[in-house]
Order: structure tokens, then C-alpha cells, then sequence
């Protein structure tokens, strides 16, 4: 089942694009150090029946530390397709045995923040929850 869980998270998350360009979607501490930015992370954990879990996924970012403004266009583009994509009612995302409910965050659906390694990374927190309704 938690393969299944993970390729639905995985589906929704990499369903969104930036200049035409689909945003690479990883598990959270599985991201290739070649990675090109923007990508996203995020975690894909199994609840129990019923259960809903708060989780995050991060639109990573990078500038020239001269210029932040692309960098910050593609996290606010990113938001928006969230904010289209994640509407206030949720979605559900069908499983083989039930299916996912996800809603947007209640306090911090949209946050910005940094890489604390890499100055000229600049990411974008999504925060939501997921409801397991699944047998």
C-alpha cells in the first residue's frame, strides 16, 4: 500500500510546470545531487485507516544572489498552481483500495523558506494534510 500511497503523492506533486517545463518531483532525502532546480520535495507516509497526517512539500529555487526576482516569480508561479490545483475543499486521489484526501494547511499553507546550506537556494513551503480513507 505504500508504494501505491507514494505514487499518488508523487503523481499530484509532479503534475505542475514552470515555463512550460515540468517540476521534478522527489521523496524528501532522496534527491540526486545533479538535481536541477526548481524540483520539489516531498514526503509520502502511511497512516492508518482514517488517519490524517499534516505534511509539506517544498518548491526548491535558485538565484544568482545578484538577482532573487526569477527565483521568487517561479516560487509565487508554483504557489498558484497549488492554490488552483489544492482548492479550500480539497482533492482526492484515488488508491485501489480507497483513496487520499488532501486539504490545504490550516495555518501555514503557503510559506516561504530557505536552504540553510545554500544561500542561493530559495524554496517555497506548501503545508496540507492527507486523509487516509483507505480498507
Amino acid at each position: 500500500m505504500i508504494q501505491e500511497i507514494t505514487a499518488a503523492l508523487w503523481k499530484f506533486w509532479r503534475q505542475f510546470e514552470l515555463n512550460g517545463e515540468e517540476v521534478i518531483a522527489y521523496q524528501s532525502g532522496a534527491v540526486p545531487s545533479a538535481a536541477a532546480v526548481p524540483y520539489v520535495t516531498f514526503d509520502a507516509p502511511r497512516a492508518e485507516t482514517l488517519g490524517t497526517l499534516p505534511l509539506t512539500v517544498v518548491i526548491w529555487c535558485r538565484h544568482d544572489g545578484d538577482n532573487v526576482a526569477p527565483a521568487i516569480a517561479q516560487r509565487l508561479a508554483f504557489w498558484e498552481a497549488v492554490e488552483k490545483a489544492l482548492p479550500a475543499g480539497g482533492v482526492t486521489l484515488p488508491l485501489s483500495v480507497g483513496f487520499l484526501m488532501l486539504r490545504r494547511g490550516s495555518g501555514d499553507f503557503l510559506y516561504p523558506v530557505t536552504d540553510e546550506e545554500d544561500a542561493t537556494i530559495l524554496g517555497g513551503r506548501v503545508g496540507y494534510e492527507v486523509t487516509y480513507y483507505t480498507i
